[in-house]
């Protein structure tokens, strides 16, 4: 995928989920396309490291901050203690619009993630995003999987990690719990 229609589908990522009611802040963002380039086995041409907050994107950071002095993305404050939000602006819509055939998120599992994903929090979304790559991770290594994400994120308690990779297993099977 070149840098065009990268950016063309995070810009469309960032309106689904505006639509379905998600705060589609830096972290949302990050978080969904990992797991959607995960769940779906389709790349968005970014590659993923385990960070602070579970998977992270240099390159999905950097691509924000050229839709941003693009002005094809803006930031949209929030009142403390909250982070801004992103969103399309007019050049933005007209970018997808001129790249409406890669960024068609009409894919019916792509757009039953983003519909689960939409109105989780950030927290939720770290644990899930973790999990998926524990499990991508763990190739049938004999590791608990279960252990190896309380290693990784140790504020996790063992029923926390077991729902997280439950829904993983899910999502990675494509099903949708």
């Amino acid at each position: 995928m070149n840098t065009e229609e990268s950016k063309a589908i995070v810009l469309s990522l960032v309106d689904s989920l505006r639509s379905k009611g998600s705060w589609a802040g830096q972290t949302h963002l990050q978080k969904t396309v990992y797991i959607l380039q995960e769940a779906l086995e389709k790349s968005f041409g970014f590659d993923f490291i385990m960070y602070i907050y579970g998977p992270f994107s240099f390159a999905l950071k950097d691509t924000i901050g050229e839709l941003l002095a693009d002005d094809l993305l803006a930031i949209e404050p929030q009142p403390p203690p909250y982070r801004p939000k992103l969103k399309l602006t007019e050049r933005g819509r007209a970018f997808v619009e001129n790249h409406r055939l890669t960024a068609d998120l009409s894919d019916e599992r792509l757009e039953a993630i983003v519909t689960r994903l939409a109105n989780r929090g950030v927290a939720e979304l770290e644990r899930l995003s973790t999990a998926i790559y524990v499990l991508r991770r763990s190739n049938g290594s004999g590791n608990n999987p279960a252990q190896e994400l309380m290693r990784i994120k140790p504020h996790l308690d063992p029923t926390e990690a077991e729902e997280a990779l439950a829904e993983a297993k899910a999502m990675l099977n494509g099903q949708m719990p």
